[in-house]
């Protein structure tokens, strides 16, 4: 039985996963940008005359943003610790041999602005990575729990968010920002006044108005930020694949979006590929169809036991018992399922441990032992090289 996990740490959600049907070693921090083109290039090469891409007409597609959230050791998390986040993803690239081309990242409502800023994303600016910006409903301080949609369409917000606007417009850099992601689900009743899930009409009309609000607002200072509408996995369809329109409600239109995902995980202990995933197919059929670029918001995989990181997050009792691993299986199938499906351009892997919503189960989906070794080979293929 699989059980519903937030890996996003979204506990009282699911972010979009099914129900019922060894740490890294850090490296140094310190890159030199300038180094970052040329060997990009060299690599490109390298890469497309060992896998026969500079004579093989199928090849010419490949143009896949491959990226992670990596808590390797547990703490990198909401920004609370910049100096772990970037080691966690640096150990992760010495491990895959290349730069990845997204650094994922979490922060709250009003969790950055100028006098406050995103150092993670200020070093991925840096250094040649595209931030991808989980930014969340919840407040990081003061009295009030959540962005309301009323205040935000009222306009109570527009000085915080054109403040945040010049943060991101200083990076000088494509931002990924998935916005309020699962927003059917009935944590956002604090948001809209209402729960989605009993009034979904309701939900969506207050979503689409704040949603279009900041989108419009942060466009006029930051033209480079790219928007993620990404619902939760179940708007798009049931536990066994048959296809669901929740999501047309929450669609705030072909102008406010860039790209459309979801969170998809393999977070039962058994090996599954994209093929074998009738939920996969039954969201990209949806996706696909609004003509914007598909992205794997989130996506992983259990992979060798112990089932807990480095602290102590998961569940130490539960086994996967399987060699290879199911990350092993389900990033694998990425390689050789994934260009059949064209309009996917982006895969997040998720690398944390996700506490349990039951006793008979969690997931430690950080990349490990054969996963990471899996990743490697993930990473050094062409098709997923685009920056």
């Amino acid at each position: 039985m699989d059980l519903v996990v937030a890996p996003s740490g979204e506990a009282d959600e699911s972010l979009g996963n099914r129900s019922p049907g060894t740490s890294a070693t850090a490296v140094n921090s310190q890159e030199n940008p300038g180094r970052i083109g040329t060997m990009r290039i060299f690599r490109k090469l390298a890469l497309a005359v060992i896998s026969g891409c500079l004579v093989l007409p199928a090849c010419a597609g490949a143009d896949v943003l491959l990226g992670v959230f990596a808590n390797q050791n547990g703490k990198a998390l909401n920004f609370g610790s910049p100096a772990d986040s970037e080691s966690n993803l640096l150990a992760v690239e010495k491990a895959a041999g290349r730069k990845l081309a997204i650094d994922s990242q979490y922060i709250t409502w009003d969790g950055f602005s100028t006098a406050n800023p995103p150092l993670q994303m200020q070093w991925d600016a840096r250094n040649g990575r595209t931030p991808h910006l989980t930014w969340k409903f919840n407040m990081h301080s003061g009295g009030a729990r959540c962005a309301n949609w009323k205040d935000i369409v009222s306009g109570a917000y527009d000085s915080q968010l054109r403040d945040q606007a010049k943060v991101l417009g200083a990076l000088k850099t494509r931002v990924i920002i998935r916005l309020w992601p699962n927003m059917d689900q009935r944590l956002f009743q604090c948001v809209y006044d209402v729960d989605p899930t009993a009034d979904a009409a309701t939900g969506a009309q207050h979503f689409i108005q704040a949603w279009q609000h900041i989108v419009t607002l942060v466009r006029g200072i930051a033209p480079k930020v790219e928007w993620n509408w990404s619902p939760n996995l179940h708007a798009f369809t049931d536990n066994r694949g048959n296809p669901s329109t929740n999501w047309k409600r929450f669609y705030p239109g072909d102008r406010y979006v860039d790209w459309v995902g979801t969170q998809i995980y393999n977070n039962g202990y058994r090996n599954m590929t994209l093929d074998g995933d009738p939920m996969f197919r039954a969201f990209y059929a949806a996706a696909s169809s609004t003509g914007k670029k598909v992205i794997f918001s989130e996506t992983g995989a259990p992979g060798p036991d112990p089932q807990v990181d480095a602290e102590g997050h998961g569940c130490p009792g539960a086994r996967v018992n399987a060699s290879p691993s199911p990350q092993v299986t389900w990033i694998d199938s990425f390689r050789t399922d994934l260009p059949k499906y064209k309009e996917v351009k982006a895969v997040v892997y998720f690398s944390g441990a996700a506490g349990n919503v039951g006793p008979e189960r969690c997931d430690n989906f950080i990349l490990r032992g054969d996963g990471l070794s899996a990743f490697s080979k993930l990473a050094n293929d062409p098709y997923f090289d685009a920056h």
